[in-house]
């Protein structure tokens, strides 16, 4: 068999061959009446599923129609939320003509330059070839509502542009509507806030302010209709002394025009109640208690407009109120939002929107608002806009709802009614203002945590850059803030520390002879070329590799062997930091594209304090010069020396501060270069370096070389203390030792040492309990308690 009305194939075999459409099952799941012997029947119960086949197969039988039967398991699509079996149904939807557009779609692809390249003729262009129509319209509630209007009785269809042209099409307001505040009360004089009748009415001034608004206004020859006023004393005054001017024999009270309700600040000062709001915002959600904020009132006048609106046609209608109500009467008319409602007031005080007996003209637009009379495009409020059809009939919208796919793509577009309207502000033929971040489904939860930079540093150095699926993980932007986020921002901690208290200023122009240097100023140039060289080819993650190596670099090598030539404060150290400070600038504009709060954050602090911003800054281009590709093979071998006699230490169980005497290495080429074998010197702590056939460690520890390592397990944890105490690198100490008799006269052996590490001044024995800071460390052999102050 073949059910054209439920199968997306049997639809069309049954076009192909002009087979008739039978819908015999409504949208409840159940036969139609016209399946008479199954009228009511669910296609599939929840319960047992194939209760209803089993009733088919039984009328088949008896009416000896049945050709056969057996039982095929086979998947069947179910509700994943009530597990109810679900039937295709054919149901009325909008497409978008791909099919009309496909050739110039796929001629369009081949001018694109894509990134990977593949994506081009391979996935996204088969794609293309095969695009089918789109649809875009979905059957619910929630959603964009599709623009269109039909009639119900010739069929018609309008596509509406915009409000302006929906008001049109409604034919505007029913009436003529006019506002008018009160005239000055009693309760005006006295400051206090009342919106119930205690016997407070109109003052002398009052009647004559509202007596000549009204003898003004009759000038324009405008008679009102019908008068409609709130039921207190001061408003009802007012409106008796306008219907009598006026010639109005009709008036009416109306509660929803009654003042804001005050609650606990009922006949106390309006000082007083205001000051129960801490902003102006709060006015619109901020109830006190048994009152109502003033979006209580604009629902209940918005009620009191739509009634009037239904009521009467063609009529005048004249208002009188209090203020607040009034203010609302204006912004719910025209449909306005709250920040909307502030500028209707154009600056004056909450309580002064119109003045004692104004008489002001409503304007009421005919749009779709919800219940607090803002304007509202979606359901249920836009569906019960309708426009009469020349045809006699009443133009209804179409119940359907934008797929939310074709809503947010087109949102840019709708949001600035391109292109009738806006195109200084909006116009993508000419790259203005466009394109537009139009989806926001970012991982905002990680980006509180990590920072957007790790994020954003994590997607881009993904796969993702080559259209490639990512399964997202937040271990992987961990590794990023971590890696290379705070490494950068702790290098950039270590440049500001000691340039701050560095006594000269740090020098500029010159290039450093240090090999480290040259060889940091090498690394850089080569990766402003590889990070260039991504960019401009749109391979972004290769950019985001270049420069993670590089920081890693930065720290992990350079840094750590530059830390003692910076404290000295001489000149090679302040030619370090020199070379620090290029570095990091360069760096800064590098990860821009990539990282741009932390480059931001790091140019602000290493460059010409009269520059802006990194990312007003041009790109620069690598120091060619400065690239030594020798330089660069070398002190890679030399850290994978380092490397592996830092594992021959771990696997000795010798602690990486004990000095050793000797490592024998393999690669003679290093024997004349005598500044990478003090690196690796520096690195390994060991006082002698030869040449063999194979890398072996001397780990026998002489007397002297335990002492020495004593002494750098004492400096390092006494480091430790400086920094736990937040103390600068040019404040000085007081050293106290509390230890065995061996110990002692070891620290008086090296005391020179010691102190000129640690930056003491006065170094003691004894009790350490009064000092700023005491600790017990562990320097390798047993437990010292250290003080500093």
């Amino acid at each position: 068999h073949i059910a054209p009305a439920f199968g997306e194939e049997d639809m069309e075999l049954g076009k192909k061959y002009n087979l008739p459409f039978v819908q015999h099952i409504g949208m409840d799941g159940k036969f139609k009446p016209e399946a008479k012997d199954f009228a009511g029947l669910p296609v599939k119960p929840k319960g047992d599923h194939q209760q209803t086949d089993k009733k088919t197969i039984g009328y088949l039988e008896k009416n000896k129609t049945l050709f056969s039967k057996e039982e095929i398991t086979h998947s069947y699509p179910h509700c994943w939320r009530c597990d109810t079996p679900l039937l295709n149904y054919a149901a009325v939807s909008w497409f978008v003509n791909v099919s009309a557009i496909r050739d110039k779609l796929v001629g369009v692809n081949k001018k694109i330059t894509w990134v990977p390249e593949h994506i081009r003729d391979g996935r996204f262009g088969k794609w293309l070839e095969g695009a089918r129509d789109w649809a875009i319209s979905r059957s619910r509630f929630w959603g964009a509502p599709l623009p269109v209007w039909r009639c119900k009785k010739c069929g018609k269809q309008e596509v509406v542009g915009s409000l302006e042209e929906l008001e049109q099409k409604t034919g505007g307001n029913r009436n003529s509507y006019f506002i008018m505040r009160h005239g000055k009360a009693e309760t005006n004089i006295k400051g206090v806030v009342i919106s119930g009748n205690d016997g407070y009415g109109l003052t002398e001034e009052g009647r004559r302010e509202v007596e000549q608004a009204a003898k003004k206004f009759l000038r324009f020859g405008i008679t009102p209709d019908l008068v409609v006023c709130s039921p207190v004393n001061r408003a009802k005054e007012s409106a008796n002394i306008v219907a009598k001017i006026l010639s109005v024999n009709e008036i009416q009270e109306d509660e929803r025009l009654r003042e804001i309700h005050f609650g606990i600040f009922e006949g106390k000062t309006g000082k007083e109640y205001e000051h129960f709001f801490s902003s102006f915002g709060e006015w619109f959600t901020k109830r006190p208690q048994g009152g109502e904020h003033l979006r209580d009132v604009a629902a209940r006048v918005f009620d009191l407009l739509e009634e009037y609106e239904r009521q009467y046609k063609g009529k005048t209608i004249f208002f009188v109120s209090h203020d607040a109500p009034l203010w609302m009467l204006a912004a719910v008319g025209q449909g306005l939002n709250n920040e909307e409602v502030k500028n209707l007031r154009k600056g004056k005080r909450y309580r002064d929107f119109l003045g004692y007996g104004e008489i002001y003209p409503l304007k009421v637009r005919q749009i779709p608002r919800n219940r607090f009379g803002i304007i509202d495009l979606h359901r249920p409020y836009i569906d019960a806009v309708k426009f009469p059809c020349a045809c006699g009939g009443v133009y209804e919208r179409v119940p359907e709802v934008f797929d939310c796919w074709f809503e947010s793509g087109s949102m840019p577009y709708g949001q600035w009614h391109y292109p009738f309207e806006n195109k200084k502000i909006f116009d993508p033929k000419k790259g203005v203002g466009f394109p537009a971040n139009f989806i926001d489904e970012g991982p905002m939860d990680v980006v509180r945590r990590f920072g957007a930079d790790s994020v954003r540093f994590t997607l881009l150095s993904s796969s993702v850059v080559h259209g490639e699926d990512l399964n997202f993980s937040e271990k992987a932007v961990d590794e990023v803030h971590k890696k290379y986020i705070s490494i950068a921002l702790n290098v950039l901690n270590f440049f500001s520390l000691y340039k701050r208290h560095s006594k000269k200023s740090v020098p500029g122009g010159r290039q450093s002879a240090h090999i480290l240097d040259q060889w940091i100023l090498s690394r850089l140039a080569r990766t402003n070329q590889a990070v260039t060289e991504a960019f401009e080819t749109y391979k972004l993650n290769f950019a985001a590799k270049a420069l993670f190596d590089f920081i890693q670099d930065l720290s992990v090598w350079w840094l750590r062997r530059s830390r003692e030539r910076i404290k000295a404060d001489t000149p090679q150290a302040r030619q370090a930091l020199a070379t620090l400070q290029q570095a990091l600038l360069e760096f800064s504009r590098l990860t821009a594209p990539l990282t741009p709060f932390l480059a931001e954050m790091i140019f602000r602090e290493v460059s010409d304090k009269k520059k802006m911003s990194v990312h007003i800054e041009s790109w620069s281009s690598a120091n060619k010069g400065a690239i030594k590709k020798e330089l660069e093979k070398d002190m890679a071998r030399v850290r994978e020396i380092a490397s592996d006699a830092l594992r021959f230490r771990a696997e000795a169980g010798i602690r990486v501060r004990q000095p050793l005497a000797e490592l024998q290495i393999t690669d003679d080429k290093l024997r004349r270069k005598s500044q990478l074998l003090n690196l690796i010197k520096e690195e390994i702590h060991v006082k002698k370096i030869t040449f063999g056939k194979e890398m072996r460690l001397d780990t026998n520890i002489t007397l002297e070389l335990r002492e020495e390592g004593i002494i750098r397990e004492l400096v390092r944890n006494i480091q430790e203390m400086r920094r736990e105490l937040g103390l600068t690198p040019h404040q000085r100490i007081v050293l106290r030792i509390k230890g065995e008799n061996e110990l002692k006269d070891i620290i008086r052996r090296w005391q020179k040492n010691l102190m000129k590490e640690t930056n003491a001044r006065g170094l003691g024995f004894g009790d350490t309990r009064k000092l700023r800071l005491a600790q017990e460390v562990d320097i390798g052999r047993e437990m010292v308690k250290v003080g500093i102050s």
